[in-house]
């Protein structure tokens, strides 16, 4: 069996490579004739992973194979725990929400095949070796966060200089807490907005800042998932623009034709949406990078209607531009366009 099993690289976030290193067993060998028993070599390895969350339990068998006995063989096995993590929906948070953690029983074994039959020559009960549990979240370092010599475990990236929030507004942030006997488990926490609380700053639980402000009509709340795999808050203003984009389709119907019934006919097709042009606002060059790279990278996006209505949105982009220029007077800002991914009039 597979033996010296070393975790070589063990970030927390499965987003990042989690690999394993083992060294193969030595083939067996006929000493009579002088040859090898096998054809092919290969080690496995046998994940077993339990959402800590709901209790699921999925199984996963990764394989790598062997040119000869006593070789070093590597596992990444952050693509099993991410086929495990498919299944986890996240939605908008109005409470303290735990998020998964993961746990995996790893076993390895080697397996030799000769003339097209699987050998094994030893019980398959002692013919594993047993690596201690790997426990893994949603989320991922950035690349260059990972050039970094040190990488210290935090569920939010954003900047500690704060941010603008309204009266009324439930702040949503990262963090973590103990559970049983697991130290590290992601959180979302959540502090409400009081009229009390206007006009000062506010330090939430996980030592970030915010500035309260008046209610503003020029503004939207959104909540996203962040890169830490968790659900944050953010507010944007708006630009200047609000528009609806439509598309139009005319297609030809054929149907059986009488003297006053034509033959033809003309049918549309037509769908619109609503699209709102947002911006960070005037922001430091930190607060920009973040805008940038965490909030209009995130793959799950949820804007508070005017009803109070969490609709899921997609958010792109603007196109290049400078985000500072140090030969004019412009202030740091990051344009992007919200589309809801929902039909009908927002109003």
């Amino acid at each position: 069996m597979a033996s010296n099993v070393l975790k070589i690289s063990s970030p927390i976030f499965m987003g990042n490579p989690i690999v394993y290193q083992a060294t193969s067993e030595a083939e067996p060998y006929d000493s009579n004739t002088q040859q090898y028993l096998c054809t092919f070599h290969r080690v496995k390895m046998k994940l077993t992973i339990t959402n800590l969350l709901d209790s699921s339990v999925s199984s996963y068998e990764l394989s790598c194979p062997v040119s000869a006995g006593g070789e070093t063989v590597l596992f990444d096995v952050s693509s099993a725990f991410r086929a495990a993590a498919d299944a986890f929906e996240p939605s908008p948070v109005s409470a303290e929400t735990m998020f998964p953690l993961f746990s995996a029983a790893i076993r390895l074994r080697d397996v030799w095949v000769r003339d097209g039959v699987v050998v094994d020559p030893a019980p398959a009960s002692a013919g594993y070796t047993d690596v201690e549990p790997c426990l893994a979240v949603m989320g991922a370092f950035s690349d260059y966060e990972r050039h970094l010599l040190s990488q210290s475990v935090t569920f939010s990236r954003k900047p500690a200089t704060g941010e603008l929030v309204c009266v009324g507004d439930v702040v949503v942030y990262g963090g973590s807490k103990a559970v049983g006997n697991n130290p590290i488990v992601p959180h979302s926490f959540v502090t409400v907005i009081t009229q009390q609380q206007l006009h000062t700053q506010v330090t939430l639980g996980n030592g970030q800042k915010v500035y309260v402000t008046d209610t503003q009509r020029g503004s939207r709340q959104f909540q996203f998932v962040n890169s830490r795999g968790v659900v944050e808050s953010i507010r944007a203003w708006y630009r200047d623009e609000q528009t609806i984009a439509a598309s139009n389709e005319q297609h030809t119907i054929s149907r059986f034709e009488l003297f006053n019934v034509f033959a033809r006919r003309i049918t549309r097709k037509f769908a619109a949406h609503t699209e709102l042009s947002l911006s960070s606002g005037f922001v430091s060059y930190e607060w920009a990078q973040w805008w940038a790279y965490e909030f209009c990278q995130s793959e799950h996006i949820w804007m508070l209607s005017d009803d109070g209505i969490w609709l899921p949105c997609s958010v792109t982009l603007n196109d290049s531009y400078s985000v500072i220029d140090r030969n004019g007077i412009n202030m740091c800002h990051v344009d992007f366009s919200c589309i809801p991914d929902v039909d009908g009039a927002m109003w």
